[in-house]
């Protein structure tokens, strides 16, 4: 009897040991799994991340590409009659002669900067335009498929235009290359912009307005997605010389009395008798001025042109309003952002009104 309870006894411990080594293994089959499907995650996840890394430095590369481009095209488009003449002139009045406030003006008027517009401007509408094009595909890779995830063009606008206008000054914005002063023989004329897309100065909103990054595993199907331009501030280069150009059409405009844009030379123009006297003095007086400067002399590939005067006069042949359009030329390629077989031209226009 002993014997066999001892035997039963025996056999109840090992049916304890057997089922206790039996969960001991599943369970560490079961931690083995986990720590196994943890390492595939993780693994899979750098992967998708490294694949999205490098997808957004090539489309980082394409932005600033296109935020280039399209101040280049945007100042020098000439799709119009006449060709030659750019369509898109910048017109400088009498009150521009101050070389900052030329600056504010000008970034006011063509890119919107501190104009609280709401609505996307030219600038903004052409570049959310080509941006949209640049970025419309990209290349996958094996076993995952890459995205740019569709954006439409009025939606990057708006999101382009509310950044621009969250830049409160021209310097929030804007950085010339050498030239401080506004000297047209002393100015590089190429600059710096700046978007800013940090906490604070744009929205999460708005932040979402731009491209957007997307990396799918193929075989699992998760997705990875990330905006292409991360949150901070992005400086971005423009070798264009547009305000050299700038700076030139100034000293045109304004040389201590004698500048188109003065007191003076407006009287002296307005006492003459009809609009060809009117015509000729003013042609007289541009070539002088262009002549002192050095305007129409090679400076590293760039140039005036040509000129042509303007002026409007009532039925009593008064002199109501005169224009001067100045075009620069831009014949080195260093200085282009659309180099091949492309002429960069500037049109500068200077007018005077009747007060």
């Amino acid at each position: 009897m002993n014997s066999k309870g001892f035997t039963l006894f025996t056999a109840l411990v090992a049916f304890i040991l057997i089922s206790l080594s039996i969960l001991l293994v599943n369970s560490m089959v079961s931690s083995e799994r986990n720590n196994f499907e943890i390492i595939s995650d993780i693994s899979e996840q750098q992967e998708m991340q490294a694949i999205a890394d490098l997808t957004r430095a090539d489309a980082l590369q394409v932005f600033n590409f296109g935020i280039r481009y399209s101040i280049e095209s945007f100042s020098k488009e000439d799709n119009r009659v006449p060709i030659g003449e750019p369509d898109n002139p910048y017109i400088l009045f009498a009150t521009n002669s101050d070389w900052d406030s030329l600056q504010e003006n000008f970034i006011a008027e063509k890119f919107g900067i501190g104009t609280g517009d709401s609505d996307p401007g030219p600038f903004a509408t052409l570049t959310a335009s080509h941006m949209t094009n640049l970025l419309s595909r990209a290349e996958s890779i094996r076993g995952f498929e890459i995205e740019l995830a569709e954006q439409r063009r009025e939606v990057l606008a708006r999101g382009l235009q509310r950044t621009l206008n969250g830049s409160s000054s021209s310097s929030d914005f804007l950085e010339l290359v050498n030239c401080d002063s506004g000297n047209y023989s002393d100015c590089v004329g190429t600059f710096y912009v700046t978007l800013d897309l940090s906490r604070g100065s744009i929205t999460d909103s708005d932040y979402e307005d731009f491209p957007q990054i997307s990396v799918t595993n193929n075989l699992t199907e998760r997705t990875l997605r990330e905006p292409i331009l991360p949150r901070g501030k992005f400086r971005i280069y423009v070798p264009v010389r547009l305000f050299k150009a700038l700076a030139g059409a100034r000293a045109v405009g304004f040389a201590s009395g004698d500048g188109v844009l003065d007191d003076s030379l407006w009287d002296d123009i307005d006492a003459l008798p009809d609009q060809s006297a009117m015509e000729s003095r003013l042609d007289s007086q541009v070539s002088t001025l262009v002549s002192n400067n050095n305007l129409e002399a090679d400076d590293d590939g760039f140039y005036l042109e040509s000129y042509k005067v303007f002026v409007l006069t009532d039925s009593d042949n008064k002199l109501l309003r005169y224009d001067v359009d100045l075009i620069f030329k831009e014949d080195n390629p260093k200085y282009r952002v659309e180099s091949v077989n492309i002429e960069n031209k500037y049109m500068i226009t200077l007018r005077r009104n009747r007060a």
